[in-house]
Formats: structure tokens, sequence, C-alpha cells
């Protein structure tokens, strides 16, 4: 599709990927690029970039080689990217490669004998430490089966919860994110090291666009989540957005965080993935259309100047038939 260079998809579990690629009952989601010939054809042309839309620039890595933390002596905040960027070229070079994330952690968590509380959901394995262990096995379990990436279980962690002291949120999501860093530290698999994924979810409700925050109220808010994840994540994970504002208010958020970090090593501007949900019409939650919001929210963040940061992908979960989209892009 004209303007949408490098589109692909992600796939959920099928019953071939249960059976070969599942901890317990939980799925993998198998991520491939290639490309969706039904989509729209939309084009958009930044002035300042060149016309390769949507290319990746990855004139910082000259192989496709990833190496385990104990292998290398550069930054680990600054390999992070770069195991980034090689994961996006090697996907990019062809229809054929895949990416493997992790699963359902929360599930996953119940499975493993946390309880199941239906107010603050997985977020119980963090705020009580005796399921700390439980969660870092679930990682682990996740990445000796060969999942690249993991998630921190921080999706639960927000004001709608009941997560409303902004300190005890930042100090919560810090528990995950090292829970997650030490998973992948410590875990004995031949696989390369994972990326760690750090999940901001919505802040009031899942799939609820009518109850997101007041813009700048959704701003602070995540503000205190970044903080949290920010030493110990790979990339940021804007998680099951429902609308073009919710992703929005992550975009201000992390680039409101971004201006103030000084040019050291906790200065490194981690990577941000967008995911949304889509119906069955193509629409996401807000009722907004995919092939409108994802050019109003890269305009969004180009008129930020996020886009001189991060890198730029968008995960589109399409619920009813269990795939999932994804455009990865960098302004030039």
């Amino acid at each position: 599709m004209k303007g949408m260079r490098g589109l692909g998809a992600f796939f959920t579990t099928s019953s071939i990927a249960r059976q070969r690629y599942c901890v317990r009952h939980s799925p993998f989601r198998l991520v491939a690029v290639g490309s969706v010939k039904s989509w729209p054809s939309y084009s958009y042309q930044p002035s300042n970039r060149p016309t390769n839309d949507f290319a990746l620039n990855m004139s910082t890595s000259s192989d496709n080689t990833e190496t385990r933390s104990d292998d290398c002596d550069i930054n680990r905040q600054h390999r992070g990217n770069l195991m980034l960027r090689n994961h996006l070229k090697r996907l990019q070079s062809s229809p054929a490669e895949t990416l493997l994330l992790d699963g359902g952690t929360g599930e996953e968590l119940f499975l493993r004998g946390v309880p199941d509380d239906r107010k603050i959901w997985s977020a119980t394995a963090i705020v009580n430490e005796q399921y700390h262990s439980i969660v870092e096995d679930v990682h682990r379990s996740f990445i000796d089966a060969g999942s690249q990436a993991i998630t921190t279980n921080s999706y639960g962690i927000t004001p709608g919860v009941g997560f409303t002291d902004g300190e005890e949120v930042k100090r919560l999501v810090g528990i995950a994110g090292e829970i997650a860093r030490r998973a992948v530290t410590t875990s004995t698999s031949s696989n390369p090291a994972a990326l760690v994924l750090g999940s901001l979810g919505p802040l009031v409700e899942s799939y609820r666009p009518d109850l997101i925050m007041k813009h700048d109220d959704g701003v602070c808010a995540y503000q205190f989540a970044i903080q949290g994840l920010h030493p110990f994540v790979d990339v940021y994970l804007a998680e099951t957005m429902s609308c073009l504002e919710e992703a929005c208010q992550a975009i201000d958020s992390l680039s409101l965080f971004y201006d103030g970090l000084i040019d050291a090593d906790d200065g490194v501007k981690h990577p941000l993935l967008a995911s949304f949900t889509l119906q069955s019409d193509g629409q996401i939650r807000s009722g907004e259309h995919v092939v409108e919001v994802l050019p109003k929210l890269i305009q969004y963040a180009h008129e930020r100047g996020v886009e001189r940061k991060l890198f730029h992908f968008f995960l589109l979960h399409l619920c009813h038939s269990y795939i999932l989209f994804t455009l990865p892009m960098q302004f030039h």
C-alpha cells in the first residue's frame, strides 16, 4: 500500500501455535511482516522526510547479530534499541520472518496460584511480594520457550483500578519492570536475550473511550508509570488504546518525560509501541477508522518532535479473528 511500506501482521494463537509454542494454556503472539492488500490506500508526505515512506533508518546497525547481556559491553539500554532495530531490519527483509512475543501473563499467573482478584487483576502479583517469584517464573517460561519479547506485568497498575497515588504507581511499575528485567538477565535459555516491553495500560478502563481522562490529567498520570519503568525496559508499550486521544496522552507524557532527561546513561530514550484493538468493521473502539487514526497519530507525534527520539509502531488487535497488524516507522 502506498504510504505504508513495512506493514505487517501479528498472528495470535492458532491450534498449531498453541500446541507448539504455549506455556500451559497461554498463547504466544507470532509477528510476521508482510503486506495487507485489502486495506485502503493512504499517502502521507511530511515535508521534512524522504519519500521512501515509513522506511526505518538502520544506519547504526551493520549486521543482524543479537547478543546476550554478558557478551556485550554496550550500555544495556542502548543495546535494547539496537536489538529492536535488528529485529525490525530482519522482519522487513522477508515476509517469512517472525517475531515471537509472550502470551497472556495474567492468565498464566492465575494458573500458577496467584489469586484472581477481580478488582486489581494481575496487579495482585506485584502488590503482594509473595507472588514476585511467580511473575519472574512466568516471564522466564516464555523466554525459555522461545519468546523474543516479554511484557511487564504493569498493565493494571492504573488509577482506574484504584492506584491513585502517583508515587505508589511509580514504585509498583518499577517492581514489575525490575522483575521482567531480572527474568531476562537470569534466563539460561540459549536464545538471544528477549526485549522487555514496558506496559502502559488504559488509565481508567479497557475498551472504554468514553471514560478516558481529560488530556492534561492523562499526561500527568502516565508520567509516573513511564518514570518507574524507564530503568528496566527496552520499549514502551501504550497497550490496548481505545481511541486516538488516549494514545496522544501517552505520546505527550513520554515526550515531556524525555524533554527532562539529561544526556547520560540514564537518559536513553526508549522506543514506543502503540497498541489499539480493532472491531470487525476495521474501526477502533471509539468508532474512528484505523486508516484515519494512524496518520493522525503519526502527525501528532511529528508535531511534538517525538519522531526525532523514537521509533513508532502500531499494533492493531482484531479481536474477533485474532489477527494483529503492525506498522513500524521512523521519520528521518
